[in-house]
């Protein structure tokens, strides 16, 4: 659909841009006090210094919104020292300009350096931001962000059924989804192999997007960050067993985190349990290590992030994990019953976080999803991915909305 509409698009775009051109021939230059240097005529186009590269925004990038809207950093790079930059921005699905073309005030225009702006745009989106430069009244070649969101953010993090480890694969349907890797912007569509390498299946992060867009009409962006298999203590600053090397969970959400900047994500969400089973972690020790990590993450953030942490526990007692919780089964007791006793621990830990920190609530209550959802009696089935993009909908709805 995107691609459909960006052609139907087309046509009006080229006429935005002559609309620059208009705005300046009309003779409104006064009003925006335009010095002459940035003004031009139509034998001029073409013949100033070119936009050399928009480093950002990106494009299929959303900009966290606060107050329904936000400042969004323009940098860039022209191919020239330069007097003046113009910008316009489109929304592209009601098919009107939201920014007119305008002067855009920046900190530096000397050739080849970064220039740096800051441009209020309202929530909504996708958005098409064009911009040119101007130099001794010739106007250059200029660069587009064919696709800008203004709306929220959402950080995912955790262990396997955080990540990609469900049944079948899944992608956007309404195309107002986002992905981000921490390199690159991509409409979302599971897996993320960048993320997590062996986790090759689904997530329930592009059903949530959906579900949000068609409620609260802004794009959404995914962050996803979970790693397959991981516990808590992996989690930790510098831990040794952490994979890929030492910290580097710890070391990758904080990073992730702080590049978005103060107020630049809308909440952690958190889903992580399993493993603490197999390591019977104690309800202190899970409360601990959880606190520790999100106080660090908002030491990165600038601000109190909040994270909705869910209860998740299960395990069947065919399921991949159960020998290694049930490997010294008391005698007179069947798995089932020794599984239940560990899983109350883990529910204990997380109930301690997000029951005491005004900052952290109860995410989605995966547990309540059994074995017949799950098509290995642990990992997600199709069906329960979708419902469980339902779950962490609603509880965001009733917590934020």
């Amino acid at each position: 659909t995107i691609v459909m509409r960006k052609l139907i698009f087309s046509t009006f775009i080229f006429i935005m841009t002559i609309s620059l051109f208009e705005f300046i021939l009309e003779g409104e230059v006064q009003a925006q006090n335009i010095p002459q240097a940035c003004l031009f005529d139509a034998v001029s186009i073409g013949q100033g210094p070119s936009i050399q590269e928009i480093k950002h925004p990106s494009n299929l990038q959303v900009i966290q919104r606060v107050d329904a809207s936000a400042d969004v950093k323009i940098e860039l790079t022209v191919t020239d020292s330069t007097d003046c930059l113009w910008v316009n921005v489109i929304d592209l699905i009601a098919e009107e300009e939201i920014v007119p073309w305008q002067v855009l005030q920046v900190k530096n225009m000397s050739s080849n350096q970064s220039t740096e702006a800051i441009l209020n745009l309202p929530e909504g989106g996708w958005y098409r931001l064009e911009i040119r430069a101007a130099k001794d009244m010739k106007l250059g070649a200029g660069k587009v962000v064919e696709y800008l969101g203004i709306g929220d953010v959402y950080v995912t993090a955790g262990q396997s059924n955080a990540s990609f480890a469900g049944e079948s694969p899944h992608s956007t349907q309404t195309g107002f989804v986002s992905f981000f890797d921490g390199n690159n912007w991509v409409f979302c569509q599971d897996p993320l192999i960048s993320v997590d390498p062996a986790a090759l299946g689904g997530s329930p992060w592009c059903h949530l997007g959906d579900f949000l867009y068609l409620s609260l009409d802004v794009p959404i962006a995914i962050v996803p960050l979970a790693w397959s298999g991981s516990s808590l203590s992996q989690w930790q600053e510098g831990a040794a067993d952490s994979p890929i090397a030492p910290g580097y969970l710890h070391q990758r959400i904080n990073e992730r985190i702080s590049s978005f900047g103060p107020n630049g994500i809308k909440a952690v969400l958190w889903h992580q349990g399993e493993s603490e089973l197999t390591l019977r972690t104690t309800v202190e020790d899970h409360a601990n290590m959880l606190n520790t990590l999100i106080a660090s993450t908002r030491n990165s953030a600038q601000f109190n992030i909040p994270w909705l942490i869910s209860e998740a526990s299960f395990a069947a007692p065919d399921s991949e994990i159960a020998p290694y919780i049930c490997y010294d089964l008391p005698a007179g007791m069947d798995c089932s019953t020794y599984i239940l006793i560990h899983r109350i621990r883990v529910l204990e830990g997380q109930r301690a976080v997000f029951q005491n920190d005004p900052y952290s609530y109860l995410g989605v209550q995966t547990d309540e999803i059994g074995a017949e959802y799950r098509y290995d009696g642990s990992h997600f089935n199709r069906t329960a991915l979708e419902v469980v993009g339902a779950m962490w909908y609603s509880r965001i709805m009733s917590i934020f909305f």
